[in-house]
């Protein structure tokens, strides 16, 4: 009786490391599935992966991409990250909270750089404006526009700058 118990026993801990070793065969394909979209840090691609694997599993995995030399540098990742946020429009302060989020160090950006973008955006929401309000007084779409451009994340010396010099010429 008592070898039937062991032998019970000793299948159960085989058919656990099994089912661990399916589990880790299973993060590894969704890696590969993920990792091949798009680039990851690691903090998120482990946010991803605990919504489906044990926290075990998650750091097995996350070894394993480091090992095969999955992951881009941070430092460059960061760096195309804020590039691209840069041309949709985005600002220094909504830029670092998204860096921040994908657990990355938030870049600094340099202040010419950033009232260019701020300018352009401000010249295209100005034709946008004058189209909708019309003959409306200086003030509100002066208001309007300065929340505009805070709403996206620009510094308020940056907003400020381009709103003086735009509804001044």
């Amino acid at each position: 009786m008592e070898d039937e118990l062991k032998g019970d026993e000793e299948r159960g801990d085989s058919s656990t490391a099994k089912s661990s070793q399916n589990s880790f065969r299973e993060a590894q394909k969704r890696t590969m599935n993920l990792l091949s979209r798009r680039n990851y840090s690691a903090f998120e691609l482990s946010q991803k992966l605990r919504s489906h694997f044990d926290s075990s599993i998650v750091e097995q995995t996350l070894k394993w991409a480091h090992e095969q030399k999955w992951f881009p540098d941070e430092n460059e990742l960061a760096d195309r990250t804020t590039e691209l946020l840069i041309q949709k429009g985005k600002g220094s302060q909504y830029i670092s909270q998204h860096l921040k989020e994908k657990g990355l160090k938030p870049k600094k950006i340099p202040f010419e750089v950033e009232y260019k973008a701020a300018k352009n955006l401000a010249e295209s929401k100005l034709v946008l404006l004058n189209k909708k309000t019309g003959s409306s007084p200086e003030f509100k779409v002066k208001e309007k526009l300065f929340r505009f451009l805070l709403q996206r994340g620009f510094p308020f010396e940056v907003v400020r700058k381009v709103i003086n010099e735009k509804l001044t010429s």
